[in-house]
């Protein structure tokens, strides 16, 4: 990874990020095309903890590589991880360990545990890279596993999908291929029992030309929560340069995803868009197609080589990059007001965007987060109640974007300490949380629940 993407290893260079912590390796697992674990994004953190060859799940989930990418965490080298392309390193978007409100991350940080009694919360199944398109960022040609590599699939997903699942939360299917185009991942979302894992939330990960009504119907949908359809364009003929598929069926699918949102049957809808040097143009395009749709989040992400471009291609693609021609044409894009809105998150491009664009993305954000903190005053949150979600004048992924906005915006180590810890504690106020909230309440803040932690924290910014 820091060959492909031309990452320096150089410690001398590095920041200090000994203040800090970040709870993925802690929370996270994403089992790749080998059977690897990753413990979080492989473009951000590349060394594994080992593979399904390794031992049972639980084994490999606290193998010694596992325990040495937690032990750089909390030792506060950060030394595992890729600097120069996490967006949370890059802008120390994460918690100071002071800060941190969840109660196993501060017994983690106080007893420097590394080896856990817990499995994952979040699990991303990516084993298996079966698709029904060939876009050019992703591979180098179609794949559509068959026979002895099928099988190998298979088995893995049997090992990533046992019995440690029980302490998920969270669980993508898929970040390596499509969840309809693949035959693996197809079958397991038709059997998936949902009544074992009550707790369990799936992120159904897909191009969207195979998210037809029928097919929803035929998949294990009511425990489906978010749906994220990447599609790197904004127009049929970029997408059929970057995707080769039919643009006129993705628009009829997104119109029956925008209905599932609308009617309260999934909590989140996002669109994603790589940016390149032959899409980045159609940005501000992107995000108005987002709003049409009523997507909850338009995500832009910075293009990245996994190994299928050479280093010559990458860099004709790589916009991003000063160095790029047209990289002075991106930053007058991002001018554009529409990658404003508040549904927008544009991570890594967000700290290229003018003063006065980021002021009206400010503005915007201010006024989302005060409105969001008029209704937990008006409801009284006091310590025992819980915010109705409908009540709820935005979506978590929304306020998590008005805060990216404001992260990047303030100027003192005080107010961005505020505004990460704010992020952190907002994605454990979740009303929709099944089960018992009571008991879930109780163990996560004792005599607090979610929504009076947030409140707290909107509090001290508003003031």
């Amino acid at each position: 990874m820091r060959r492909f993407n031309d990452l320096s290893s150089d410690d001398s260079t590095r920041e200090d990020y000994s203040d800090y912590f970040c709870e993925k390796p802690f929370e996270f697992a994403d089992i790749g095309s080998r059977g690897e674990l990753n413990l979080c994004c492989a473009l951000w953190l590349p060394d594994i903890a080992g593979d399904y060859q390794s031992g049972t799940f639980m084994e490999v989930w606290n193998s010694p590589r596992a325990q040495a990418i937690r032990q750089s965490i909390l030792d506060g080298s950060f030394s595992k991880c890729l600097e120069q392309h996490c967006p949370h390193l890059q802008n120390k978007t994460l918690p100071k360990r002071g800060d941190v409100t969840n109660p196993e991350h501060v017994e983690i940080i106080r007893n420097n545990t590394t080896v856990l009694e817990h499995g994952p919360r979040s699990v991303v199944l990516s084993y298996d890279k079966s698709c029904n398109l060939a876009c050019r960022t992703c591979r180098v040609e179609p794949i559509m596993l068959q026979g002895e590599e099928r099988s190998r699939a298979e088995v893995i997903q049997t090992w990533a999908t046992g019995e440690h699942l029980k302490d998920a939360r969270e669980l993508n299917v898929t970040l390596s291929g499509d969840a309809f185009g693949s035959p693996v991942f197809f079958k397991f979302l038709r059997e998936f029992d949902a009544s074992r894992y009550p707790d369990l939330q799936i992120t159904l990960c897909t191009n969207g030309l195979g998210l037809t009504e029928r097919n929803w119907n035929r998949i294990c949908h009511d425990a489906i929560s978010v749906v994220y359809i990447s599609m790197d364009a904004a127009t049929s003929e970029t997408y059929a340069v970057n995707r080769g598929g039919d643009w006129s069926k993705l628009l009829e699918n997104l119109k029956f995803v925008s209905e599932l949102i609308t009617s309260g049957k999934i909590r989140e809808f996002t669109i994603s868009f790589v940016v390149q040097a032959n899409n980045y143009h159609e940005m501000p395009d992107f995000a108005s197609l987002g709003e049409s749709f009523n997507a909850t989040s338009v995500l832009f992400i910075q293009i990245g080589n996994t190994g299928v471009f050479t280093k010559d291609e990458y860099q004709r693609r790589a916009v991003h990059l000063p160095s790029h021609p047209q990289h002075d044409e991106l930053l007058r894009t991002l001018e554009d007001p529409r990658l404003a809105s508040p549904i927008v998150e544009l991570r890594n491009f967000a700290g290229l965007r003018k003063e006065a664009y980021r002021q009206e993305a400010l503005l915007r954000s201010v006024e989302m987060i005060q409105s969001y903190y008029g209704v937990l005053t008006e409801t009284g949150i006091n310590g025992t109640e819980v915010v109705n979600e409908a009540l709820l004048p935005h979506t978590k992924t929304e306020i998590r974007s008005a805060i990216d906005v404001l992260l990047f915006a303030t100027r003192t180590d005080q107010e961005k300490e505020n505004l990460a810890t704010a992020r952190q504690t907002l994605a454990f106020f979740q009303p929709d949380v099944p089960g018992d909230r009571s008991s879930l309440d109780g163990v996560a803040f004792e005599d607090r629940t979610w929504g009076s932690v947030v409140k707290e924290e909107m509090i001290r910014f508003t003031h």
